[in-house]
């Protein structure tokens, strides 16, 4: 639904309290409190858009820290070869779902993906996530990109044996209102270590 037919939505005459359940039902409250700001605005009400201004960037740092957490709780699950966990963070549509690990064919479908981890989580990697980075795609979407550096027990504190750069698409559960991953995307790049050494 587009902001034109959202602002027309609020500005239309009311509707029984069913009907008016059901058409708000379909609004996210991100483009709920959007519409209202927009018509605020319109009407040259300044305070109520500056209030409804304020709840927007609460409403959008709320689902930024939420989706942080989602991508932390992936991670985690992944260094610590939990299988249980993994299984939690991802969403429950079958069809829904895809994995990319690196130099695998894509896994689509939920049991494929799960399988996909089955396998890597009964050794995992000792891995850390630098530069997360968020982009939300509306109320209900989102993509984190990091870098994963794969570390090696014995030589650890000696940066990286390996990095790779991940795309993580989440979407928010509608049951329980949860970050969860519905696609996983990682393939290698060069250490910046070794970008910066080569360019000097």
């Amino acid at each position: 639904m587009g902001l034109g037919a959202m602002i027309m939505m609020q500005m239309r005459d009311p509707l029984d309290p069913e009907e008016d359940a059901v058409a708000s039902d379909k609004m996210s409250n991100v483009d709920l409190l959007e519409a209202q700001l927009s018509n605020a605005l319109d009407k040259e009400d300044y305070g109520e858009a500056a209030k409804l201004r304020d709840r927007l960037i609460q409403m959008r740092m709320d689902n930024t820290l939420g989706v942080l957490e989602g991508n932390s709780r992936f991670y985690r699950a992944f260094a610590k070869g939990d299988y249980r966990a993994m299984d939690d963070v991802w969403q429950d549509d079958n069809d829904f779902v895809s994995c990319a690990h690196p130099g695998m064919p894509l896994a689509s479908g939920r049991d494929s993906v799960m399988s996909s981890w089955r396998d890597i989580l009964a050794n995992p990697p000792d891995i850390r996530i630098e530069t997360p980075k968020v982009v939300m795609y509306g109320p209900n979407t989102a993509c984190v990109t990091c870098e994963e550096h794969l570390l090696s027990g014995s030589n650890a504190s000696m940066g990286p044996t390996a990095v790779g750069l991940a795309t993580n698409i989440f979407v928010k559960s509608e049951q329980d209102g949860v970050w969860r991953i519905a696609h996983h995307h990682a393939g290698p790049i060069i250490p910046k270590k070794m970008r910066i050494e080569h360019n000097a």
